[in-house]
């Protein structure tokens, strides 16, 4: 329940890289449909490229690509 009322995007991602979750906020935030995210590869959402084998330790600040083109900064962890 906190995950769908919170005002900050929420994805969760499993070892392959395929969305298993999005909140309502991710979903604004990237001018995507919720039930749209589900499903697909991370790496659909991000204006950057990541490594296939990237695992980082921490949080870091990469671009997101939202539905109509643009980008929006994302804080991943």
């Amino acid at each position: 329940v906190l995950a769908l009322t919170a005002i900050d995007g929420i994805l969760t991602v499993n070892e392959a890289g395929r969305i298993l979750f999005s909140n309502p906020a991710a979903a604004k935030i990237l001018g995507r449909c919720g039930r749209d995210l589900a499903g697909q590869d991370l790496r659909e959402v991000l204006a950057e490229e990541l490594e296939k084998d990237f695992c980082p330790l921490g949080s870091f600040e990469i671009e997101g690509l939202r539905e109509d083109g643009g980008t929006v900064p994302l804080e991943m962890s």
